[in-house]
């Protein structure tokens, strides 16, 4: 979609779902797939419209989230139960770093960000925590709140921010391991994705049809939560466009939307 509301679709396999979604650091979008059979990193040429599908190595992956890294590649989740794992791939698509499996057995990576240490950070929904990639290395932090479900995960330069899906919490955790959670207004409110807004503050969704709000956090934990007008909307995935606007998708109305602080 450009600033302009124009949308443009690109088929990739039949069935292969694909769920996040990058721009990488050659220009090209890059994005994971995992259902349906398909196990792959697309990667979409803006230019020409033109899909690759880039075969994962390990059988059924299921890759999730997707980040580009300081090195230059694009680092995935390998969320299936018996993988577990962070991979990368080069631009080029070679599979050649090893996949780095994950100490919390099953802990379902979901979403994946540059930190402002310059390693990859990322949410595990099942195990509860967050995990970072230090020199080929995970180390883990315990999220305080049990079955919190972290789900999305965003730097804004300083701090990584994340969502807990099943507790109604908004995260902060530092580059050394310190979490601050922050309560919404509804414990049931299920916030998913999460962005640095223009602002400098983290705005994020909340995802359940009985709260239907786009909410905004500041460095500090300040916390103002915004009404969608279109009832049950389902807001889901969000971030900041090239018009500084922030863009969302609504999952139960099959629309992308724009919101202006």
């Amino acid at each position: 979609i450009n600033v302009n509301g124009v949308v443009t679709e690109y088929p990739t396999a039949a069935g292969s779902e694909p769920q996040q979604i990058v721009a990488g650091p050659d220009s090209n979008l890059y994005f994971t797939a995992g259902s349906g059979g398909a196990n792959f990193i697309g990667q979409i040429v803006p230019s020409t419209g033109v899909v690759t599908e880039i075969g994962i190595p390990t059988a059924a992956a299921s890759p999730t989230g997707i980040a580009v890294g300081s090195d230059g590649n694009i680092w995935f989740a390998e969320a299936a139960a018996g993988v577990n794992a962070i991979a990368a791939v080069t631009t080029a698509g070679d599979f050649s770093l090893t996949p780095i499996v994950i100490p919390t057995s099953n802990s379902l990576p979901t979403s994946l960000a540059l930190g402002p240490d310059g390693n990859i950070w990322f949410t595990e929904q099942v195990g509860n925590k967050i995990g970072v990639v230090r020199s080929g290395a995970i180390t883990e932090y315990t999220v305080p709140t049990s079955g919190a479900g972290p789900f999305g995960i965003a730097s804004d330069g300083t701090y990584l921010w994340f969502t807990e899906k099943n507790t109604g919490k908004i995260g902060r955790i530092t580059t050394t391991g310190t979490i601050t959670e922050f309560t919404l207004s509804s414990s049931n409110a299920q916030p998913l994705g999460i962005t640095k807004g223009p602002d400098g503050a983290m705005w994020f969704t909340e995802s359940n049809t009985s709260a239907n709000k786009i909410g905004r956090i500041t460095s500090g934990g300040s916390i103002t939560e915004y009404a969608i007008p279109t009832a049950g909307a389902g807001p889901y995935g969000i971030t900041k466009g090239s018009d500084n606007a922030l863009w969302r998708s609504e999952e139960h109305t099959s629309e992308l939307q724009s919101h202006h602080d």
